[in-house]
């Protein structure tokens, strides 16, 4: 003899539709619970969108993000005597510099053979022991170029030989 349970129907299997009706309940209310946790994560970064990229206690990745252009090259000489050049420039530049003497010669002094860098306040200085001999007296001339990065910049000045 068949025994039928209470709400089965005949020849069916027994709870299928509630077993069908409790797994939707739980994947709702589980649904339910994850975006109510999306929704609560969310609106609690809602209030740092203004953060800085490079703060990482505001959830950035701790590097700098610059937009802005870098300064351009420029060469400035800020004093142009005989025996001393200096000259203004940005940090880290590489600079070398020439003299042309009223002889028409050049300096031959070790600090004009090789570029030296600009020093943290962007300052080159060149000096050479005077007088040179054979420099002849009137004006001499300096040409000083300096380069960083992709630029390059030149200056030059006369000055007076006594």
């Amino acid at each position: 003899m068949l025994r039928h349970r209470a709400g089965t129907a005949r020849g069916g299997t027994s709870g299928t539709g509630e077993n069908f009706l409790r797994r939707g309940a739980v994947f709702a209310v589980g649904t339910g619970i994850l975006t109510g946790l999306v929704i609560g994560c969310s609106a609690g970064v809602s209030g740092r969108e203004s953060a800085s990229p490079s703060d990482p206690a505001a959830g950035g990745h701790g590097a700098a993000i610059s937009s802005a252009t870098p300064p351009s090259l420029q060469v400035t000489v800020e004093d142009a005597t005989y025996g001393t050049l200096i000259v203004d420039t940005l940090p880290g530049a590489l600079c070398g510099a020439t003299v042309q003497l009223p002889s028409g010669g050049t300096v031959l002094a070790s600090a004009f053979f090789t570029d030296h860098p600009a020093d943290a306040h962007g300052r080159v200085t060149w000096s050479y022991a005077t007088p040179v001999a054979g420099a002849g007296t009137g004006s001499g001339h300096y040409r000083v170029h300096c380069a960083l990065a992709a630029q390059t910049a030149e200056a030059s000045h006369d000055f007076a030989v006594p």
